[in-house]
């Protein structure tokens, strides 16, 4: 909902799981994940936006670092990754669970808060350079060389009625590049 208190949480959380959306082989390419929702086929990133957004409404604090830090697989898979059939089948069930730990240990361990991050930002000369080089050391969204997930956040933080990230329609956007794009390529 517009102006949470939680929701600059619930974005830094769904951003970091923006990626393994379908399944392969040994020759590539095999099929898209899906999943029910309310009854809905929902596809990939779909899939992870609804599935995020009912944990949430079940338990808004749920995106907390703190808690996030502590957190079983059982819990990431049956209380946030589950859909009308129960725990979503992501391909790689085991890199998410272990990104959202390290995530969620990485900022508990620093003390720092998200809207720390995006505060700082804001008072930056240039808000949108100070949260990428902030953000591409939190672990989860270190390791994407593309920085894919961290744009996607900060376009997000940017473009929300709320526009946690502020004055950055004049910066220079790099492009997100995704599987599709280097396909493309």
């Amino acid at each position: 909902p517009l102006r949470h208190e939680q929701a600059i949480n619930f974005f830094f959380f769904v951003c970091l799981h923006q990626f393994g959306f379908w399944f392969g082989n040994e020759t590539g390419y095999r099929g898209p994940l899906y999943g029910l929702m309310d009854g809905k086929k929902c596809k990939g990133s779909d899939l992870l936006w609804k599935a995020a957004k009912k944990a949430f409404d079940s338990n808004n604090e749920i995106y907390m670092p703190k808690n996030l830090a502590i957190i079983s697989k059982s819990e990431l898979f049956e209380n946030i990754f589950i859909d009308d059939d129960g725990p979503i089948h992501f391909p790689d069930r085991e890199e998410r669970y272990a990104i959202t730990k390290m995530y969620g240990q990485w900022l508990e361990g620093r003390g720092i808060r998200n809207e720390d991050i995006i505060t700082a930002a804001n008072a930056d000369k240039d808000p949108l350079k100070y949260f990428l080089e902030r953000v591409k050391i939190i672990r989860g969204y270190d390791k994407d060389p593309f920085e894919k997930k961290n744009l996607l956040l900060a376009m997000v933080m940017a473009n929300r009625p709320e526009k946690f990230l502020k004055n950055t329609e004049n910066s220079d956007w790099p492009p997100i590049v995704d599987y599709h794009l280097m396909r493309v390529a």
